[in-house]
Formats: C-alpha cells, structure tokens, sequence
C-alpha cells in the first residue's frame, strides 16, 4: 500500500476513533475479566479466572500510601503540528458485568541455591552483556552501549534471564518475563534521587527487568543486576560502562548579545543571532538569557556525537523546536549519539524521527512532540530505498517537563520506539491526551508523573497500543514495514514494557479525569479482532494513581488487553476509591490473556 492510500485510508476513518468510551458504562467496552490470574510472589498461580466467568473490573488494593512530589505545571504554548495520518476505526465487542475483588495469592517459600557462581561478558553491535550463573538462574545483563560522551543514557535489559527452576519459563504463568524479578544497582551513588517518586537514582528495587540511567560524570561504571526466581534463588551479573569527558569536543558557546559569564572553559565564542551550523563532535551551549523564538534547532544526517545546552543562569533559552533527523534524507548514516540539554520548545516541540541514541535531559516543551516512524518510510519520493530505513531505537527524556498544547488535539508525546525510556518526567497540561506511545518494543517509564488529559475524559494519561504482528527489528522493512490494516508506519508488536514508580492521573488542580486512567490495548475492537494491534508482557508495578473527586465507580485505573499482562504493587495514593483493572478493546484468542494481578 502507497503513502497516499495509507493516508487517504487515514483521512476517512478518523472520526471513527476509539481510545475510550465516553461512557464506560455503556456496552462499547468489554470489561470481563477474562484469563486473570493472580499474581504470586512466587509466580506459580494455582488458579485462574477464565472467560465463563462473569463480571466486570477488578478492585484492588486500596487508598494507600503517599505520593511523589507532584510536578507543577507550566504555561501553555502556541501552535505546532504532529504527524496525522493514523487510521483507526471504530469497535464492535459489548459485554456487562460485575466487580470482582482479588487479593492474589501468598507465595510459598522455597529454598536459596547454592554452589558457585560464573560469569561471563560479551559485546557486539554496539552493546555489552554480562552473564552469571548460581544454582538454577542464570542473570543476564544487556546494556544498549558500552560507552560513550557524558551525559551518557543507557537502556538495561535483565529480561534474558533464565531459571531452570520448574514452572518459571511457563508462558501461561507469565514466563522469565514475569516470575524473575530484577534489582539493579548502576555504580553511581552520587547520581542524586528522583524528584517525582523521591528514590534514588543510582538503583532500582527488585522489580521488572528493564531499567536505564543517565550517567551525568565521566569515569568507569560497573553495573550490576541481581536476579531472583520464586524460589527465592538469586544470580547477579555485571557490566562495565566507560563515560568519556565531553570537554575534550569542540566546544561553541553562542550568544546574541555577546555575554559569555558562565560558557564552557575552553568555549569558541560566536556573537550571532543566527543558528550555527552543526556538526560532529562538537557542543554547543546557547545563553540561557536570551531567547531563540522563531528558530528550529534540526541535527540532520549524517551527524553523530552532538550535544546541545545551555549555560548562564536563568530559565532555559527557547527555540520553537528540536528535530532530530532529515526530512526527505539523502543518505542512511541517519543522526546517532544526539544529547539535547536544557532547552525549552514552543511550538513543535522535541522530536525524533529518523536516528537512534538521542537523549531530551532537563528540557520542557509547552508545544507537542513526535517520536519514530513516519511518512518519510514511505515517501514515494523518497531518495533511499525503504530497506535502508531504522525504526528509533534508545530515545530516552529524561528529567524533561512535557507540558503539552493546552487547548489542542495534540498530545505531549506521539510516537513509537524500542528502548523508548522515559525517566522522571513530568507530562500534562493537555486537554485532549498526555502521552500516546504507538509502539513500544523493551519500554521503560519510571518515576515519572503522568496527568489526566484536563477536558476530555475518553482519552487516557497513558495510551500504549502496537504497531502490528510483526517481531521488532531495528530495520524498519525487516520488522513489517507498515500496517496496512491500521495505516501506522509501523507494523512491529509491543513487547517487553515497563511502568514502574509513576504517579498517573490527577491534574488541572486536582480535577482531571480520564474513563480509562492508563490504557494497554489496542485503538479498538476492530483493529484487536483483525489481530493488527496485538500486545505482549507487559509489567505495571508500584504506581501511585491519583483519582480526582469526580471519580466514579465505573472508572477504571488501569484498563488492559494482551497477552502476559502484570499488574502487582499498584495503589491508589490520593482521592478515594480502590484501584481498578478492567478489561479494554478486544484482541484475538491468542493475544487475550493470560493476567496476573494482586
């Protein structure tokens, strides 16, 4: 199928969109609780609800707990565009019924291994891994690279990990996926802690097998992760990250005024109110001061290894946005290695299409933002052949406030990636969707806080769907190409996600509210049943969610539909009401369950 049918398809399905029900109380959502199973310390469940069962969402937990320290919000910007063109249509499946309370079951103990441990490390295509073996678990640690400049974000992945121990690599109890929990410790204990959930930055608690970390100081880092079965049998294994020193770049500091107190030792001063042009290897560091309203900052093929900041004193300088890649490119060695620092969009915001290792650290947009694949893949004029062209990969915000286009359809964050992290961030502000992530292939978000979008209650804080049926790769063509089903520009599966310490809902004061808080499903029946949008293991631990007084008994918290989905350690930390899961647009037989909740 061509861009342009794509688009036409697009066009004349979008008022059919379906990201929630107006009201969930109607029959346009399927809330039975098909396939849960409950969650177990020790991952071996010895009972399940299944399809004949009747009843409707899940209450758990209750109103416990404190929150994070809530981000505050922002002014809200003008204008901006992002990428359209997504074809949805609208459901079909209807089912009532009750409310069934679970409270998992209690794992039973087991017995440590013991014996010796080995170790061993590799690397290739740019990453490292690190292996340990004790008793029935072997750990296995992959870090996306090995080195690199200062700050240097990388994605962890433990999820390799292996345990001979019976019935921890069943599928139907959630796999290694599920039942071996992962701590990690990134060796850098004066990282500072989080501001959102208040941890610390330098480890995360045993837990869900991806993580990541921004190492803010060059030198030597060994990062370990301890994993740990149900039967309470542990392994660790490690890896070495070298952080180079970024003042050994080229190194620009650009002022339109001619003020440099506080630029970079060693800095080449340029007096201009233009951009510079940009290019490998170097920095360079805008006057906070002053404002850059009216410029676009665009790091274009082939650049690798730029880095972009601020310095002075004062509120980040503001550019109207930041691109990371080539509209219509001319060769494949697209942007790497990108680091933008400190930098505040206002009209299109912070955006990554083509390119891979681009790292948003301390930045704030008030405009929205676009991640991954788009129509350049399938430009018809396109300058390359479609085998040429990646899906993003190791796009990470960090520390970012993502403030959105208050009084717009846009959301904070559009788009789709592997080793798509965000950390400690704050999004909200918008009033039609926060963050809709369209693809999310080893996912990480964690100590962020994400709000209820302020008027429209049918969208979501968190909307997580898939691409398609395809198995990732970072080759765009190799992993589908499009879907010609929904006319995404993607047609790789969701796979291997992770939320961790957020805090979700809440905002405009305390009032927003969203039907369907956060929402793991596909856009709607219609795509689920097609089996376009299919959904596989993933994890949603120790969140904090935040019901507004106008939460009702119909709402639901978490609203879910896939294959090995977990839910453990959520709470409802302000407002009233227990926490509650409920079933979400339709997937086929294959994709519908198993979930495990406690």
């Amino acid at each position: 199928m061509t861009h342009t049918t794509r688009l036409a398809i697009g066009l004349a399905l979008i008022a059919a969109v379906s990201c929630g029900p107006s009201n969930p109380s109607t029959t346009q959502e399927d809330n039975s609780p098909a396939n849960v199973v409950g969650e177990t310390d020790l991952g071996l469940a010895s009972w399940h609800w299944r399809t004949h069962q009747t009843g409707g969402t899940t209450t758990l937990g209750g109103a416990t707990g404190s929150g994070g320290n809530a981000a505050t919000g922002g002014t809200t910007g003008a204008g901006g565009t992002t990428s359209s063109g997504r074809a949805t249509s609208a459901g079909g499946l209807s089912s009532t019924g009750g409310v069934a309370s679970t409270g998992g079951i209690t794992g039973i103990g087991g017995v440590a291994s013991s014996g010796g441990t080995s170790s061993a490390g590799s690397s290739s295509a740019g990453t490292t891994t690190g292996t340990g073996t004790s008793g029935p678990i072997t750990a296995t640690l992959v870090a996306s690279r090995a080195s690199g400049y200062a700050p240097l974000a990388v994605h962890f992945d433990a999820t390799g990990s292996t345990s001979t121990t019976a019935g921890i690599g069943d599928p139907a109890q959630g796999g290694t996926f599920r039942q071996i929990k992962h701590a990690f410790d990134f060796g850098d204990p004066n990282s500072g802690t989080h501001s959102i959930s208040g941890l610390s930055k330098n480890s995360e608690p045993s837990g869900a097998g991806l993580a990541a970390h921004v190492f803010d100081t060059a030198g030597t880092y060994v990062v370990k992760v301890t994993s740990t079965d149900g039967s309470g049998s542990t392994a660790t294994a490690s890896v070495t990250i070298t952080v180079n020193d970024p003042s050994v770049l080229t190194t620009y500091a650009i002022s339109k005024t001619g003020s440099f107190t506080g630029a970079p030792a060693g800095s080449t001063h340029l007096t201009q109110s233009t951009l510079p042009t940009f290019a490998s290897n170097c920095r360079y560091f805008f006057n906070r001061s002053e404002n850059w309203t009216g410029s676009a900052i665009s790091i274009s093929d082939p650049l690798t290894n730029v880095h972009i900041d601020a310095y002075g004193t004062g509120a980040n300088p503001v550019f109207d946005s930041v691109g990371v890649g080539t509209y219509r490119p001319v060769t494949a060695a697209f942007p790497s290695d990108i680091r933008v620092s400190n930098i505040t969009t206002a009209v299109s915001g912070l955006n990554q299409e083509n390119g891979s290792r681009v790292l948003f650290y301390k930045c704030k947009s008030i405009a929205p933002g676009f991640v991954g694949a788009s129509w350049t893949h399938e430009d018809q004029y396109s300058n390359l052949p479609q085998s040429t062209f990646t899906n993003a990969h190791e796009i990470f915000y960090v520390d970012c406030q993502l403030l959105g286009p208050s009084g717009s359809s846009d959301y904070a964050i559009y788009g789709n990636a592997s080793r798509y992290v965000f950390l400690n961030t704050y999004a909200g502000g918008v009033n039609l969707g926060t963050l809709r992530l369209t693809g999310s292939e080893r996912g990480v978000m964690r100590h962020c806080r994400i709000e209820s979008p302020y008027t429209e209650v049918s969208v979501h804080a968190v909307k997580l769907h898939s691409g398609g049926p395809t198995a990732y790769d970072d080759n765009w063509l190799t992993s589908g190409g499009g879907n010609n089903v929904t006319g995404a520009y993607i047609n790789w599966m969701t796979s291997k996600v992770v939320f961790a310490n957020n805090e979700f809902g809440g905002g405009n004061n305390g009032t927003a509210i969203a039907n369907w808080t956060v929402a793991i499903s596909p856009q709607n029946d219609g795509y689920g049943l097609a089996g376009a949008e299919p959904i596989q293991d993933v994890i949603v631990e120790n969140n904090n969610f935040i019901h507004a007084p106008a939460w009702g008994g119909s709402n639901l918290d978490l609203a879910w539909r896939g294959r090995r989905l977990t839910s453990r350690g959520n709470v409802v930390s302000q407002g009233t009401g227990n926490f509650r899961i409920g079933l979400s647009h339709a997937q086929t037989v294959d994709f519908d369950g198993p979930y495990f909740a406690n």
